[in-house]
């Protein structure tokens, strides 16, 4: 299920963060995997807001998040973490799925990330969601400035 995060759930956010990094280290990118996650005092704004959404299994514990916001005229996405365990299980899915559902609702006109294009489970991914590729000079201003 999705659901929106609690307040008190934002400790657990950086756990999760760094357990969905053991894909990254799969795939040899250890620099990313070792970076380390954000501290739970980052997601606390966004834990008050309805923009941060937690997978949550048959517990009702968090197994995955995607934190987001409003940026210029989009719904950006700051993170997408699913628990290492629960990852290829259509959780992600589900989560992008309700964050481009609430910005239809805000009435925005798109949502929008910055991602690993290279890495080989990211662009299908995306895509298979709708989202396309936007590099250089057709990069909007307002992404140049969140990358």
């Amino acid at each position: 299920m999705i659901r929106l995060a609690r307040p008190e759930e934002c400790a657990l956010l950086p756990a999760i963060e760094q357990d969905a990094g053991r894909a990254f280290a799969d795939l040899g990118m250890f620099d990313i995997a070792d970076a380390g996650p954000a501290n739970a005092v980052e997601w606390e704004p966004l834990c008050t807001s309805e923009s941060l959404w937690v997978a949550v299994d048959e517990a009702d514990a968090p197994v995955g998040f995607l934190a987001s916001g409003p940026h210029d005229d989009l719904l950006f996405i700051y993170e997408l973490a699913v628990a290492y365990s629960h990852q290829k299980q259509g959780w992600g899915r589900a989560l992008m799925l309700t964050a481009i559902d609430f910005a239809r609702q805000k009435r925005l006109p798109a949502a929008g990330l910055t991602t690993f294009a290279d890495v080989a489970f990211n662009r299908p991914f995306y895509q298979s969601l709708g989202f396309e590729a936007v590099t250089g000079p057709d990069l909007p201003d307002h992404l140049s400035e969140v990358i």
